[in-house]
């Protein structure tokens, strides 16, 4: 079996459980794009700079705690506005 690692000291993951979770990463973030867009908002725009901190959320939230993940959401979410506004 060919594991891959993850990011995190000690875990391994199969290439395959490596592509489902990339997956799973993708359809979450399509359905929260259409829960804003159909509500009215603009996207939320996670720049490049900003992924460490996006992943760093989602492993807290993992955890119960969504403080990050709220605050980087609002942000992406004024981001996202701005560009709007400016084109």
């Amino acid at each position: 079996m060919t594991y891959h690692s993850n990011g995190i000291e000690g875990s391994r993951m199969t290439i395959q459980e490596t592509e489902m979770a990339i997956e799973g990463k993708i359809v979450k973030r399509l359905l929260m794009l259409t829960q804003l867009l159909m509500k009215g908002f603009p996207p939320a725009v996670i720049q490049m700079e900003d992924q460490h901190k996006y992943y760093y959320a989602l492993s807290r939230g993992d955890m119960g705690d969504f403080k990050n993940l709220i605050q980087l959401m609002c942000e992406s979410v004024v981001k996202g506005y701005r560009l709007m506004t400016e084109a």
